[in-house]
C-alpha cells in the first residue's frame, strides 16, 4: 500500500488506522488463499494417486496458485 497508494498509506498512517486496515486485508487474504487451495485440491486430484509426494505437489501447486490470485485481487487491491 505505501508504494501503490501512497496517499491512502499516509492517511490511514495519520488516523492511525494503518494497523487496523492491514489486519482485515491479512485476515481476508488468509481466507481466501485457504479457500481457493482447498477448491483446487478437490477439483484436481490425479487418478490413482498414492504417493505422499504426488499429493505434495498437488497441494503445493494450489497454493502457489491461489497466491497469485491473492495478492492480485486482495493485497493489490487494498480497498
Amino acid at each position: 500500500m505505501k508504494e501503490n497508494y501512497p496517499e491512502r498509506y499516509r492517511n490511514l498512517f495519520r488516523r492511525g488506522a494503518l494497523e487496523v486496515k492491514a489486519s482485515e486485508i491479512n485476515a481476508e487474504a488468509h481466507r481466501v488463499l485457504d479457500t481457493i487451495s482447498e477448491q483446487y485440491t478437490k477439483r484436481e486430484i490425479p487418478v490413482g494417486c498414492d504417493s505422499t509426494m504426488d499429493m505434495w505437489k498437488l497441494r503445493e501447486q494450489a497454493r502457489q496458485m491461489a497466491e497469485e490470485v491473492v495478492l492480485q485481487e486482495v493485497v493489490f487491491r487494498c480497498n
